[in-house]
């Protein structure tokens, strides 16, 4: 991600690690989640190093000072948990547009902490909460069997979604209604071949109605849902249901055929979590439904904005993406993923319109190759210049390291920077035989670095 332009993403999701101390190794994923020093330490996973940079960098933020805490007061897991998440929290909101979108999927291991995170990186006005413009969503995965004799059994997920500012994309969603809901409720019918309807309330909810007498019929105490000229309108249409006595409301016909369905809120119970028996399970631990993805893409997103995953798993988020015509972008550290994307994809070739010979698995690289940033968009996944891709990230290995040494200021002009707003140097260029050694490199802002790239191209 650090590699990525900023603000170029149209919608993040993402389904991390739970921290929720389960083995996974030996089925198609092989993750442990296990975020103990011990484990972290291993080789195959070797991650203890760069959580231990991120939290001196998280350091910068006045808000970490408050969940440093957590090592003493919960468990050095949960802290070494919180700053792998953290630090990449602040990267996702970076590459976020300012229309963009973050699901972040959990449950309640950790729950409680990713949301404290979420609200100060992306500001609690954006996420969840009475007066915020995100959602907390609970998704039930399945029917809640019991599981534990002396506890509720656990049967669902959390979905936190943030927006980063209050400019956001949201196409509104339906289901089904219920067959009991539409008995009780669509119970008139004029025989007039439009079918059912009910009785729905002209009367403004809040304040702002409209205020003027109908056919006789006093206007209710906040006014008119709508103007005079629409109630003429729905009444020319045999919309209007006009009641007996003139102290009473006029209702309006709203006709079941015309009905989109219910408008879903943040209790999501119509879709189940995947199991051995379903089309779409490729057998990995974690696999989310693509009906799910659907919602969330389908939500947030339009056509031809991009999708990003940056735990992708067995790409359903890529594929849910491609199906709704977005552009998408993932990446994994588990080394399945990409026999596993690979696979999916040539299931859903005809799903593409595409043939075997011409299948879009290309799309699928198997590459550790970081994207360098610039100041054009990033552009779309099939776009990439792969040969312009930095061979060895150096940034991701001496730069905290760098920034730390150096106070947080940049080498050359000596002024405090942001992290995410410098670079690595070479003091002495490769060109002129300079090294990668952690001697020869040095940490200066974007500023400088171009300013000193165009004093040696003007010298050559």
């Amino acid at each position: 991600m650090r590699g990525m332009n900023s603000e170029t993403v149209d919608l993040i999701y993402l389904d991390p690690p739970f921290n929720s101390n389960r083995n996974y190794e030996g089925r198609k994923n092989t993750f442990l989640d296990d975020w103990s020093e011990e484990q972290l330490k291993l080789e195959k996973f070797n991650m203890l190093d760069g959580i231990l940079n991120s939290q001196e960098l998280l350091k910068q933020y006045k808000w970490w000072s408050s969940l440093e805490n957590i090592k003493d007061l919960h468990s050095k897991q949960m802290y070494y948990y919180i700053s792998f998440m953290a630090i990449r929290i602040l990267e996702m909101h970076r590459i976020l547009k300012s229309t963009g979108s973050l699901y972040l999927h959990c449950d309640d291991s950790s729950n409680s902490y990713l949301r404290m995170i979420l609200d100060f990186v992306f500001e609690s006005r954006n996420g969840p909460g009475a007066e915020g413009k995100g959602s907390e969503i609970v998704w039930e995965r399945d029917n809640g069997k019991p599981s534990a004799k002396r506890r509720f059994g656990r049967n669902t997920d959390t979905i936190y979604l943030y927006h980063k500012t209050s400019k956001f994309t949201h196409n509104r969603q339906y289901k089904a209604l219920d067959r009991d809901y539409i008995e009780k409720t669509y119970r008139y019918n004029d025989n007039d071949g439009r079918g059912m309807y009910r009785n729905d309330n002209l009367a403004k909810p809040g304040n702002g109605g409209y205020h003027y007498k109908y056919e006789g019929y006093p206007p209710p105490v906040k006014g008119w849902r709508c103007p005079e000229q629409t109630m003429k309108q729905l009444h020319k249409e045999g919309r209007l249901i006009f009641p007996r006595s003139k102290n009473g409301r006029i209702g309006r016909k709203r006709y079941l055929r015309e009905s989109k369905g219910k408008i879903i809120g943040n209790l999501w119970n119509d879709i189940k979590r995947i199991d051995g028996s379903a089309k779409e399970d490729t057998g990995w631990a974690t696999q989310k439904p693509l009906a799910l993805l659907d919602r969330i893409i389908l939500t947030s997103s339009n056509e031809h904005d991009l999708v990003f995953d940056p735990f992708c798993g067995c790409a359903t988020t890529l594929i849910s993406a491609k199906l709704n015509k977005r552009q998408f972008a993932g990446c994994d550290i588990d080394t399945n993923v990409v026999e596993i994307a690979k696979m999916r994809w040539a299931d859903c070739n005809d799903l593409f319109n595409k043939t075997d010979e011409d299948s879009i698995a290309y799309d699928i690289k198997d590459t550790d190759i970081v994207p360098t940033r610039s100041d054009t968009e990033f552009p779309p996944d099939d776009k990439l210049d792969y040969d312009s891709l930095r061979k060895e990230n150096v940034r991701k290995q001496y730069g905290p390291i760098l920034y730390t040494n150096q106070d947080g200021k940049c080498a050359i002009s000596g002024k405090r920077i942001d992290f995410l707003d410098g670079d690595i140097d070479h003091i002495i260029p490769l060109s002129k035989g300079g090294s990668n050694e952690l001697g020869n490199l040095q940490f200066i802002s974007v500023k400088e670095h171009r300013k000193k790239t165009a004093r040696e191209r003007s010298r050559q």
